[in-house]
């Protein structure tokens, strides 16, 4: 029988996410951080966050690609998703890319 363990995004502030998305975490790896940070913020307030990690080099590349699936499934993402077309990491540009063809 396997555990499950269950986060929640109440348990965490916004600073301590950011800072799990960027690696610096021991606790928490990047990828769930921003799954809980954009359960923590919702959809709305989490799209400039999301697009941020996606964006800037200094967060965790695991943390990048996962802030742009979640942006993949947020309505109405698509120019924020075409903007990181044009990032100068070409496996980001990819795979913004390979979103917004879904």
């Amino acid at each position: 029988m396997s555990e499950y363990l269950t986060l929640d995004p109440a348990d965490f502030t916004v600073d301590e996410l950011e800072s799990a998305a960027r690696g610096e975490s021991p606790k928490l790896t990047a990828p769930k951080a921003v799954i809980l940070l954009r359960a923590k913020l919702g959809d709305q307030f989490a799209v400039e966050r999301l697009l941020e990690i996606a964006d800037t080099s200094g967060f965790d590349s695991r943390a990048r690609e996962t802030a742009i699936h979640q942006l993949g499934e947020i309505p109405d993402t698509r120019p924020q998703l075409q903007q990181l077309t044009q990032n100068v990491n070409p496996s980001i540009a990819a795979l913004a890319r390979q979103t917004l063809e879904r």
